[in-house]
């Protein structure tokens, strides 16, 4: 339940710019109205995700008291994933206290604060190419997703569908992007099977010898494609991709800065 025991204030941010994976402080006032302490249990952010999608929450457990109109002073820090939407950024906080009386501690309340912002700019471009690989137009709206997230991170995208050159050969155009890319992403669906461009993308790949994430609808079985190559796989719901997605490309993020297996 909500009361007005807590006043919940925002400090002034000296700086609200941050990159993905850098990490930024945001400071927060809770005020203790009552005449008698109170006990703070957990603090919890509320971002905005990327368009259409849940909003992102961070919960911390801060488990400390304020006394007879005290004020508690935090800074919080976060570290804004791909799962944030770029740009401007709003941030709400509800926070969940006890009452105390007599050192008896009550039912749990919270608090919600109003909103501040922070403004969440991508990672320079400077990790390679990713090449993306669909059936289009079933998965287009996957490919845009994985797009906006890889490009947060730091790649830059090639999907054919937005570089076309008219009256050439298509595989001329794809076979140079392909092998130029420092890896790629296979969408694999239910729609998939259904054209043959996936799986030449694929053989182009494993002749050529590029690092490549095979991304499979939840409740398919693994293609033959992919079966034996040591390469891990990973299974994302068509639903709900978001998380899944964003995680992928925060590994290959990872593997690229680290110079593992590329």
């Amino acid at each position: 339940m909500s009361s007005n025991n807590l006043q919940i204030g925002f400090t002034p941010v000296l700086n609200r710019q941050v990159e993905y994976f850098q990490e930024i402080e945001i400071p927060v006032t809770m005020s203790n109205k009552r005449a008698t302490p109170i006990v703070v249990e957990n603090v919890t952010l509320q971002f905005h995700s990327d368009n259409g999608e849940a909003d992102y929450y961070r919960k911390f457990d801060i488990s400390q008291e304020i006394g007879s109109h005290g004020m508690l002073v935090r800074s919080i820090p976060i570290r804004p994933n791909l799962q944030f939407l770029p740009t401007t950024n709003s941030v709400r906080i509800m926070v969940k206290y006890r009452q105390t009386n007599n050192g008896v501690l009550g039912a749990l309340q919270y608090e919600k604060s109003d909103q501040t912002y922070i403004i969440v700019n991508p990672c320079p471009p400077n990790l390679g190419q990713l090449f993306i690989s669909f059936k289009q137009p079933e998965d287009r709206r996957h490919a845009r997703l994985l797009q906006r997230l890889a490009m947060r991170a730091g790649f830059t995208v090639y999907l054919k569908m937005d570089n076309p050159i008219p009256g050439r050969d298509l595989w001329e155009t794809i076979e140079p992007q392909l092998i130029d890319s420092i890896a790629i992403a296979f969408l694999w669906t239910d729609h998939t099977p259904w054209g043959s461009g996936v799986e030449r993308e694929i053989k182009l790949s494993k002749e050529n010898g590029k690092y490549y994430l095979p991304l499979i609808e939840k409740g398919l079985s693994v293609p033959d494609f992919f079966q034996g190559s040591g390469i891990e796989y990973v299974f994302f719901d068509t639903e709900d991709p978001l998380e899944c997605f964003a995680q992928v490309i925060e590994a290959l993020r990872e593997t690229v800065l680290t110079g593992k297996h590329i």
